[in-house]
């Protein structure tokens, strides 16, 4: 019996034209099965295992280029996951503890398509799918969702448009075929179905890609919805600003916020090099204005 993300994409194979059946093979082949995407392919069996040493999990930077590396200490020492808490990470193997396999291996993919990616709207992709994931991690923990939950919103918030940005890079690299205006949004799904599949990704990101109502569970919105809300923030932000555009409260002394989630944010972009894409807007809350002397003209 035939899954419902199985289902999905044998019906859209059966709409597909000749030249986009063509398109789409060739672009599984370069970014699937033949292309360097900065990192060996043993690197997911590794984090697959549930058995694997820490020797074999801290030999996985020895499989990642350098900048795909390096960036993954920078994530991992960011305040977003836990440096105040934690404190500093001192080896590949307390990255994959800190940040969890499943994210581990989101973000090595992530960062594989951030080398090649020179345009700005290439990179805007990026930077909204990162966006998204965090946002919907922040809008799920206050939404009161399990650390399993909010994780899911995570993950499937760098995932919502994986097929964009792999047809957007594709685009850019390759002159064989020309890809119509059109054809990221209509095979965004397909191609991160084909994702999902290849490199062994949660199944649960197959529900959530499919997913088009607006879900609840027993407690609250569903994973779906939640990664979907903060995907429409996202993008509200950047149709208006071209970026991340965060309004926090102002840092002071006792009795003032302290904007933490503005400073995290950025700390976060800053470690995967698109901090061009976030700013940081500080503005008196209410309490605050009622504290603070009036604004001279």
């Amino acid at each position: 019996m035939l899954t419902r993300a199985e289902e999905q994409m044998k019906t859209m194979e059966k709409a597909m034209s000749d030249e986009d059946r063509e398109i789409l093979l060739d672009i599984q082949k370069k970014f699937l099965e033949s292309i360097s995407f900065g990192f060996n392919l043993e690197v997911m069996n590794i984090l697959d295992n549930e058995d694997a040493t820490q020797r074999q999990i801290e030999s996985i930077k020895d499989m990642l280029n350098q900048p795909i590396c390096a960036k993954l200490y920078g994530i991992g020492n960011s305040v977003y996951y836990g440096k105040l808490r934690k404190g500093n990470i001192a080896s590949f193997f307390d990255i994959v503890l800190r940040l969890g396999t499943e994210q581990t291996k989101m973000y090595i993919i992530v960062l594989a398509l951030l080398q090649p990616a020179r345009s700005s709207q290439a990179r805007q992709f990026l930077a909204k799918s990162i966006a998204t994931s965090i946002m919907g991690k922040i809008a799920a923990e206050r939404l009161g969702l399990s650390r399993e939950g909010a994780s899911r919103v995570e993950l499937a918030g760098l995932f919502l448009e994986i097929g964009k940005m792999i047809t957007l890079i594709y685009k850019e690299e390759e002159q064989k075929y020309q890809l119509v205006p059109d054809f990221p949004d209509r095979f965004n799904l397909f191609i991160g179905l084909k994702v999902i599949e290849f490199f062994r990704l949660p199944p649960y990101l197959n529900d959530i890609l499919l997913e088009d109502a607006i879900a609840f569970d027993e407690e609250s919105f569903a994973v779906a919805t939640i990664v979907r809300m903060a995907h429409l923030l996202v993008v509200n932000s950047f149709l208006a600003r071209s970026l991340l555009s965060l309004k926090v409260p102002l840092p002071g002394a006792d009795g003032f916020a302290v904007s933490h989630y503005g400073n995290m944010i950025k700390e976060w972009f800053q470690a995967i090099g698109l901090d061009e894409y976030v700013e940081i807007v500080e503005a008196p809350t209410e309490r605050q204005k009622r504290l603070l002397p009036e604004q001279a003209d």
